[in-house]
């Protein structure tokens, strides 16, 4: 989709990795102000409001056009000038949707041990390991199921490399449904 080099994906993910991690402590101090599961529900909110931003890339990079090709270019990008407007826009939308990520590496491990402790207070008996296990294979199967329905978008979209259309299929039909 960006026409880049997979170096570049490497510095996108660098990028938003280290912005989740810089947003880890005011989502700990906002959980410890409004309580974990509100904040873990504005970061779902906020995942499932900016995630369609990643079909625009490719068609409508309107954060890059407003920015200029200039981060593209910083970020050691290479092509024509919309190839670059088209980084830029990918830059930002990962940006934006950094604080999300850091919500949900941070809250639902704390969200499963307050579970596990209000089960023990009410029962009186200490299951963590059941619910570890459960979580697990909850955790294990979601996995497991996104690598087939990526490659299954591949499949769809002819599966040939450089064709970047197929991975953002899924995000394409959910935006395109309306009235």
């Amino acid at each position: 989709v960006l026409h880049q080099t997979e170096s570049l994906a490497g510095t996108l993910s660098g990028a938003t990795l280290i912005m989740s991690f810089l947003f880890f402590f005011p989502v700990d101090a906002l959980a410890q102000r409004h309580g974990k599961k509100r904040v873990f529900q504005w970061g779902l909110m906020g995942f499932a409001a900016l995630l369609p931003l990643l079909a625009t890339i490719a068609h409508a990079p309107f954060l890059g056009r407003l920015l200029g090709p200039g981060i593209g270019s910083f970020l050691g990008a290479e092509g024509t000038p919309e190839d670059l407007i088209r980084v830029t826009h990918a830059f930002c939308v990962f940006l934006l949707i950094s604080p999300p990520i850091a919500t949900m590496f941070v809250l639902p491990r704390a969200i499963v041990a307050d579970v596990m402790d209000l089960d023990t207070e009410h029962t009186g008996y200490r299951r963590e390991g059941m619910y570890n296990g459960m979580e697990a294979v909850f955790t294990k199967t979601a996995a497991g199921l996104s690598v087939v329905a990526l490659n299954l978008l591949a499949f769809l979209d002819g599966g040939a490399a450089g064709q970047g259309e197929g991975i953002t299929l899924g995000v394409n039909a959910l935006t395109a449904v309306g009235p």
